[in-house]
């Protein structure tokens, strides 16, 4: 989305078009980009600082950012990783 919204598919961006849709993201995936920017310079053409990329969430795409509360670990941990 922050790259290139052709990329996205025709669902996805009627849905980020709509001005009353509301947005969600994690914290962890927040983190998860924040990892990429760093490590393999996710988005560096765009933002300056991985800062700037994290403002740009709710600023700029005007996406929720949700907490990672204990719950979600604990539902996380008891979930099976397929390991191939």
């Amino acid at each position: 989305m922050a790259l290139d919204t052709g990329l996205l598919s025709k669902d996805v961006s009627a849905l980020i078009e709509k001005p009353d849709a509301v947005l969600y993201m994690s914290a962890e995936s927040v983190r998860e980009l924040i990892v990429g920017y760093r490590n393999k310079g996710l988005c560096s053409k765009r933002w300056k600082t991985a800062e700037e990329m994290v403002a740009a969430i709710e600023d700029e795409f005007y996406i929720q950012i949700l907490p990672l509360k204990k719950e979600h670990m604990t539902t996380y941990a008891r979930m099976e990783i397929n390991e191939k």
